[in-house]
């Protein structure tokens, strides 16, 4: 190596530079700092994006302590809690309650503002269901809104398998008529961070926890056409009921 322009380079390099075809320009030099520069964005990008992921994983710690009791599934007691959109900085807020015939009350208020959803799930358990189920049926009240029953094989809080979503039929659009509907298995749509993707066949025994979503996404990964009022509206309340839940 020799020194041209106070920049070490190659002596094959330095023929080069002498032909004028680098004009002395320290590319060498230049190249590292711009090598330097991306290397501490993404590493500053990585640490941000682990903040993020520990500060979501502590809101739902949160939100596991304040469960509530109702319903059965498979002789299994159920128990649900809320993970609203604040899990991903949004403003979406929530109650769950047991009424007293025994369903499970969801209310709250919608925000689009850094988010754009709301959700009850049940806790995360060995539901043992039998290979021969082909749906569920649930018995539902919501407020004509188009929600969305979910579906989990692992534990929330490991996010390692895709989660499954079916939009419930169009007869729940009517708001405030308790109505039953069977949503077929081979239906739910793999889904993660509300995009579709392929995990292959939806395997029932491997199940472990039901939820309900009120999203600006449907199953599809596409924009919900039953979301709030429309308009230039931000934020709105929503109330929806489950009364039953059912393997057939």
């Amino acid at each position: 190596k020799v020194s041209v322009d106070s920049v070490m380079v190659d002596r094959d390099d330095e023929a080069l530079l002498q032909q004028g075809a680098f004009k002395a320009v320290p590319w060498k030099k230049g190249a590292l700092v711009v090598c330097s520069a991306f290397g501490i964005f993404v590493l500053a990008g990585g640490f941000y994006f682990a903040y993020l992921y520990q500060r979501g994983m502590a809101y739902v710690r949160d939100m596991q302590k304040e469960k509530v009791s109702a319903l059965q599934l498979n002789g299994k007691k159920l128990e649900w809690y809320r993970i609203n959109d604040v899990v991903m900085g949004g403003r979406s807020s929530s109650e769950l309650s047991l009424e007293g015939d025994g369903s499970v009350l969801f209310t709250g208020t919608i925000s689009i503002i850094g988010g754009g959803f709301a959700s009850f799930t049940s806790q995360d358990q060995n539901l043992e269901l039998p290979p021969s189920i082909t749906g569920i049926r649930v018995k539902v009240i919501t407020d004509g809104q188009l929600y969305k029953l979910t579906a989990r094989s692992d534990d929330v809080l490991k996010m390692t398998e895709a989660s499954w979503a079916c939009d419930l039929p169009e007869e729940s659009l009517e708001a405030g008529k308790e109505a039953t509907f069977i949503l077929p298995l081979s239906k739910f749509i793999a889904s993660r961070r509300g995009q579709p993707v392929n995990a292959g066949k939806l395997n029932a025994t491997m199940l472990r926890s039901f939820g309900i979503n009120l999203s600006y996404l449907d199953m599809h990964g596409k924009a919900n056409p039953h979301f709030g009022p429309g308009g230039d509206a931000t934020s709105w309340p929503f109330k929806f009921r489950l009364l039953e839940i059912a393997a057939v």
